[in-house]
């Protein structure tokens, strides 16, 4: 299933200028240590022409060895790292700073989502359905049966409810699945276990609006965007 086409879109330009602030914010650095140690910048030159060298390298196209560019690469790194720390700084000073290491604020690892913006696209759909807040409170998971332990029928009533709407979430499907109505008074789950649903079937990819009709009240509505 989808995300929210808009929602993607937004998210994609966030993750975007997310890399683009980090990348920039590393040159600004970079650029800092430049004018206050005057050999690194001659290391930096050296270190990015290893690049081109290593590729050469590997494409036969170079009478430099891969192992011996590598070799060079290391040594360079390790004259970087000790001509900072002489200086104070950490090796890492000059590196960009993502907020997720793991796909360097592009949104994917290895041509698959990241779990970041997965979890961005989550909390996106909260926002469009209009119930963020609740859904951050309000899970299946921290649903107390124990509440209704006093009657034994309420009891077994609320277990089936429960298990029925896990069920319902786990395996939706919006050309095939029917309606659910809750019904009941007030204090009895119903917000509660709807928005449940909401989150489990956004976490899902579907978009919703979640609302409470004000003509009936003792109701809770989902309606699913197409």
């Amino acid at each position: 299933m989808g995300y929210n086409i808009d929602n993607f879109r937004r998210i994609r330009e966030e993750y975007k200028e997310k890399y683009k602030r980090a990348e920039a914010e590393a040159d600004a650095r970079r650029r800092e240590l430049w004018g206050k140690i005057e050999s690194l910048r001659m290391l930096d030159r050296a270190l990015s022409d290893t690049g081109p060298r290593l590729l050469n390298a590997v494409l036969g196209k170079s009478n430099e060895s891969f192992e011996k560019v590598k070799s060079d690469v290391e040594r360079l790194n390790h004259e970087r790292n000790l001509l900072l720390a002489v200086h104070g700084y950490p090796a890492d000073y000059s590196d960009p700073r993502y907020e997720c290491e793991l796909c360097r604020d592009s949104g994917y690892v290895d041509g698959e989502m990241c779990e970041c913006m997965k979890l961005r696209l989550r909390i996106a759909g909260y926002e469009s359905a209009g119930i963020a807040k609740l859904m951050e409170e309000q899970t299946f998971d921290n649903f107390r049966l124990d509440y209704y332990r006093t009657n034994q029928r309420s009891y077994e009533n609320m277990s089936y409810v429960l298990k029925t709407m896990k069920e319902y979430a786990a395996n939706f499907n919006p050309d095939l699945s029917q309606n659910l109505l809750l019904l009941g008074g007030t204090g009895l789950g119903k917000t509660h276990l709807s928005t449940a649903l909401a989150r489990a079937l956004v976490d899902r990819g579907f978009d919703l609006i979640w609302q409470i009709p004000i003509d009936f009240l003792p109701f809770v509505l989902l309606q699913l965007l197409s």
